[in-house]
């Protein structure tokens, strides 16, 4: 590089290990460029540096770039369990006797077991029913603890209703209830990374009653927002099935476009379509073919801009200190400082240091 003919002068005033003295003022970007290609970026725009000699700080900053190296996923907001819990909750209601639920909306405390549900409006025995406000707390086996809830009709004004009032039907499901929430917040509990698409379709075969998955595999088509999900086995519902398959495709309004499903139980080869699926599979397919779209879709994206990094070196030519910040269009700003850097990239920053400053024949080796 350009800056070999710095350290190969031999007059008084080249750099030695205990003096990199050398202002660079001029030639800063050329070293900066060396550093950022040694952490990956490529393509870069805009860029500006800095060296101060005094302090032996590199100061860069960049309009855009791009960087394969750099791992989206883990900033990426994790898929939660409250993107199935509304479902678990109306799925409760409608067994319960309760029909067209609107503005429904829960919020689960792990730490009690308690939820509080709220509703706009319902219909439920022929009666119709506003501003539905529900507090259910329950013990680790899904038994009720305390239960109120209140609702207003237009007939008889506001109506409460206590734990002594529920039957042994309302109790077991919500019981049931209570333990796929319990069931679903254990998976993802258990789920290393939740920011992949395999996580994804495990919790939503776990929503939709699909549970002991082994060996299962998913491919992804981004572009058509295609899935093609295989398992050697699984239970469903309590059936064992084997060598699964699933196709299942959503459109832009991320409503089902195609569906197919073929699985073998008890030797027989067992096929099925979207027709065949009930609300709640299809929300799941749904809402787990969006938060794949969103996730893959990030992970595929290596564009940064508004780059700011500092390199500070020691007197041995070392690094010292480092700290970067750059903007991802689907995460926002990634901070990172020294310990973010592997031991590859602090190699090749090192190195591109001492390409710059020390003589062949004086360099420090690390």
């Amino acid at each position: 590089m350009a800056f070999a003919a710095i350290s190969e002068t031999s007059n008084p005033e080249s750099p030695t290990a205990t003096n990199p003295s050398i202002d660079l003022a001029l030639n800063s970007d050329e070293f900066a460029n060396d550093m950022l290609t040694g952490l990956g970026y490529a393509s870069v725009s805009g860029l500006s540096s800095t060296w101060d000699a005094v302090t032996s700080q590199l100061i860069v900053s960049f309009n855009s770039a791009q960087n394969e190296t750099v791992s989206v996923r883990e900033y990426l907001t994790p898929i939660s369990i409250d993107l199935y819990i509304d479902k678990i909750v109306e799925d409760v209601f409608t067994e319960s006797g309760y029909s067209s639920v609107y503005g429904l909306s829960s919020s689960w405390d792990t730490n009690s077991n308690s939820i509080h549900v709220t509703y706009s409006r319902a219909y439920a025995g022929g009666y119709f029913f506003q501003n539905g406000d529900t507090h259910i707390t329950v013990n680790n086996e899904g038994d009720i603890i305390s239960y109120s809830s209140t609702a207003y009709n237009s007939t008889v004004g506001t109506i409460t209703v206590g734990k002594g009032d529920l039957t042994s039907s309302d109790k077991s499901i919500i019981k049931s209830g209570f333990q796929n929430i319990k069931s679903l917040e254990n998976i993802i509990d258990s789920i290393t990374s939740l920011n992949t698409k395999e996580a994804i379709t495990e919790i939503a075969l776990e929503v939709v009653g699909i549970t002991n998955v082994k060996n299962l595999a998913l491919d992804w088509d981004g572009e058509h927002k295609t899935s093609i999900v295989t398992m050697d086995s699984a239970t469903d519902d309590g059936v064992n099935i084997t060598d699964v398959k699933l196709t299942i495709s959503t459109s832009n309004y991320d409503s089902i476009d195609y569906y197919s499903s073929v699985a073998t139980v008890n030797g027989i080869k067992v096929y099925g379509d979207r027709y065949d699926l009930n609300d709640t599979e299809e929300y799941v397919i749904e809402e787990a073919h969006k938060a794949i779209d969103r996730i893959e879709s990030a992970v595929a994206n290596h564009s940064f801009t508004n780059g700011n990094l500092t390199f500070s070196f020691n007197t041995q030519g070392n690094l010292s200190d480092f700290s970067s910040t750059i903007r991802h269009s689907d995460v926002g700003i990634i901070s990172t400082t020294e310990n973010n850097l592997t031991t590859s990239e602090r190699s090749s920053i090192n190195h591109s240091y001492f390409t710059v400053f020390f003589d062949p024949e004086t360099s420090v080796q690390e």
